[in-house]
């Protein structure tokens, strides 16, 4: 196949993804960032940070749209994801390994939406729509 044909493709292919738009939002920010304070902001360290920071972010996404097709939205998220982080970090602060502190966070996050789901089962609380 002709390369120039082959890359119109890939391209039209990219430009129907839905990662696009976050993507292009994310190096439009960092370029902008970059113009007002290259000499701080401008690095690899800082790049991959919001790298970083961006998939959690998109972690959370992807259970928000779970609840969102079945026509509710959960506002506990944020918290829960703030919750888990403060866990994560205390436990490092008292001398936990990486991995303990993570289990530590996801086993008080699941306990707490074991809470909230058993909230709304039994007290029978529609989710927001």
């Amino acid at each position: 196949m002709n390369p120039q044909i082959e890359m119109r493709l890939t391209l039209r292919r990219l430009s129907r993804s839905p990662a696009l738009g976050p993507l292009v939002a994310l190096l439009v920010i960092y370029g902008l960032f970059s113009a007002l304070s290259p000499a701080t902001f401008v690095g690899w360290i800082n790049f991959t940070t919001m790298i970083r920071q961006t998939a959690v972010v998109g972690i959370v996404a992807v259970g928000m749209t779970l609840i969102m097709v079945q026509g509710g939205i959960d506002l506990s998220v944020g918290s829960l994801v703030a919750l888990t982080t403060v866990v994560i970090a205390r436990s490092i602060q008292n001398g936990h390994g990486a991995f303990s502190a993570a289990l530590c966070g996801i086993g008080v996050a699941a306990i707490a939406g074991l809470v909230n789901g058993a909230l709304v089962v039994s007290l029978r609380i529609r989710p927001l729509s």
